[in-house]
């Protein structure tokens, strides 16, 4: 009986550890992660009448521009959990970092305004944040919230892979990130899609894990609705439809980039040419005939 009792205990606390164990997603981006590498980036230079700033971009990211604070770079990490499943936290499991180098300027978001506009607005430094000798964003993630995508159940991370101090003006680029998502299943998990979904594939950061583990439903959601206004330049917005976000989209230049435009002025030269050369040859003719009827009446 004691054996008994004893098999029974050793199996439950062998399986809860089983359970405990699924009770969580870990998110690892390093230098040589597809779509969140930190590696390939660039800078520039903008500048307003005489004052000049430092633009910073990554390759496949963002940006956060929030009116009169630094525009850094910006990215959304999106994973999947279960549908019956709540988060409960997400933790730091390690990072690395280091300062590159050099001193920059950081260009501050500018005003909202009117797209092709002839005047542009000069942005000007939030004291608040510029004055501060710390690093901003103060955090490098943070959860944004969840909701149904095609039946997934997505948790969305901001997460902010360059801090800049506008006091030592250094930039701390964040090389590797491990995360952990933890949730909490509730209820009975849901029947779940048999296909796999190319755009949810695409989207996520863990969709074959979620794919193999069920976590969907056959419930078609729908995605939520654009927010313009929360200061986050996200993939599926631009400056065009809101440059509250996204900055004032640049003037656009006048270019011929339409190769039948060539072509156009290319035959359009060549019938010209040909009707001058039509024109001086009737003329000569004629001129000629002239020259020939008062001869023969003189003659």
């Amino acid at each position: 009986m004691k054996k008994l009792v004893l098999v029974i205990l050793i199996s439950s606390i062998f399986l809860s550890s089983i359970v405990m164990a699924q009770q969580y997603v870990d998110v690892v981006l390093t230098q040589t992660t597809p779509k969140y590498s930190t590696s390939d980036y660039s800078t520039s230079k903008k500048c307003f009448e005489s004052d000049c700033y430092d633009n910073i971009e990554i390759k496949d990211y963002g940006s956060i521009c929030r009116e009169g604070e630094p525009i850094v770079p910006y990215k959304n990490i999106l994973v999947v959990i279960p549908p019956n499943a709540d988060v409960t936290s997400v933790t730091e499991v390690s990072k690395q970092q280091k300062v590159i180098p050099g001193e920059y300027d950081i260009q501050p978001c500018p005003p909202p305004q009117h797209l092709y506009s002839e005047n542009i607005t000069k942005p000007e430094k939030n004291k608040t944040i510029y004055e501060k000798n710390e690093y901003y964003p103060t955090v490098i993630y943070e959860l944004k919230g969840t909701y149904f995508y095609k039946g997934y159940k997505i948790v969305v991370i901001g997460f902010y892979p360059m801090q800049y101090n506008p006091v030592t003006k250094k930039i701390l680029k964040t090389d590797s990130l491990n995360l952990r998502v933890n949730y909490k299943e509730t209820g009975v998990k849901p029947q779940s899609k048999t296909e796999i979904d190319p755009d949810v594939k695409n989207l996520v950061y863990n969709y074959d894990q979620a794919f193999s583990n069920g976590w969907s439903k056959k419930i078609e959601m729908t995605t939520p609705p654009l927010v313009c206004g929360n200061g986050i330049c996200e993939p599926n917005e631009n400056c065009t439809i809101c440059s509250n976000d996204c900055g004032i989209c640049p003037k656009p230049e006048m270019k011929i980039e339409n190769v039948n435009i060539i072509y156009i002025i290319a035959f359009s030269t060549v019938v010209i040419i040909i009707a001058l050369y039509i024109i001086m040859r009737r003329r000569k003719f004629k001129t000629k005939n002239q020259y020939q009827y008062y001869f023969n009446r003189e003659t």
